[in-house]
């Protein structure tokens, strides 16, 4: 039942995004070029550096407007299936109530690794566009990436696999985030369910931001003093160490944000 749901979500889900994600690849083609002709305005008249950079807004903005696509989609996909008319059909399914929220999550972390990617790829190409000497950029790229893996040596393949398992932790947390976002203020309201949750996703993850900021602030500079305490050899495994101290925390707030979904969706089937 799972592969059937995944299938109606992803429909959903990238129903638009195929048209998003061309129009932005082809504005960061075109952002590309803009950006060399603002570089180099020796080689172009005037007006046309002008326009070049009159074209970068809609470009950064449509990039902008992307990368927010994923939100908005599970957002508007969460609310309609749990919480709107629909709400009532899909409770009425034969499956587990676990499976609505895996459907829901896998489904999203497919969109948002997309986008990632189709972001990365926009950027990508308005550096070539940029670029006059793009093979050359490319090579002093590369030999910045060869001294690291020669530095970290073996440890290099771990601090990879370690950072994709902190960005795809740190994606399933923030949409399960918004989920709960999402639950908590449909829930505690009868009318007005979207302004209440947009209200309580921002206000949450504002105190999470000024948090966050606090952390880095105070504590990260105390993480890296003792890191740099650690004898020359033990170095890199203090970092491996600590991102796997960080794959863990993360891990355990995601374990935590999805037990609450279950249980305030549990508890919204029962009071209905």
């Amino acid at each position: 039942m799972l592969k059937k749901l995944l299938k109606y979500d992803l429909r959903y889900m990238f129903k638009l995004w195929w048209i998003g994600a061309v129009t932005v690849i082809g504005l960061a083609i075109i952002g590309g070029f803009c950006i060399n002709n603002i570089m180099h305005p020796e080689s172009y008249n005037t007006f046309f550096v002008v326009f070049s950079g009159i074209f970068l807004i809609p470009t950064v903005l449509g990039i902008s407007a992307f990368s927010m696509y994923p939100l908005i989609v599970s957002f508007i996909r969460m609310y309609k299936n749990f919480f709107s008319d629909e709400g009532y059909l899909t409770f009425t399914l034969p499956v587990k109530l676990t499976t609505l929220i895996n459907s829901k999550l896998i489904s999203t972390v497919i969109l948002n690794i997309s986008s990632y990617f189709v972001v990365l790829l926009s950027i990508f190409l308005m550096i070539i566009g940029a670029s006059n000497n793009f093979l050359e950029d490319i090579g002093e790229i590369s030999y910045f990436f060869k001294d690291i893996f020669e530095y970290c040596g073996i440890y290099s393949l771990f601090y990879i696999v370690e950072i994709i398992a902190i960005l795809i932790l740190a994606t399933v947390f923030s949409i399960l985030f918004t989920f709960c976002c999402i639950t908590f203020g449909c829930i505690i309201t009868k009318k007005a369910k979207v302004i209440a949750s947009i209200g309580i996703y921002y206000a949450v993850n504002s105190v999470v931001s000024f948090l966050s900021q606090i952390f880095i602030t105070f504590v990260s500079p105390g993480i890296v003093a003792c890191i740099n305490d650690f004898p020359e050899g033990n170095t890199k495994l203090s970092v491996l160490l600590f991102g796997l101290v960080a794959i863990t925390f993360i891990a355990i707030f995601c374990g935590l944000l999805y037990l609450l979904q279950y249980y305030m969706l549990e508890r919204k089937l029962n009071l209905a």
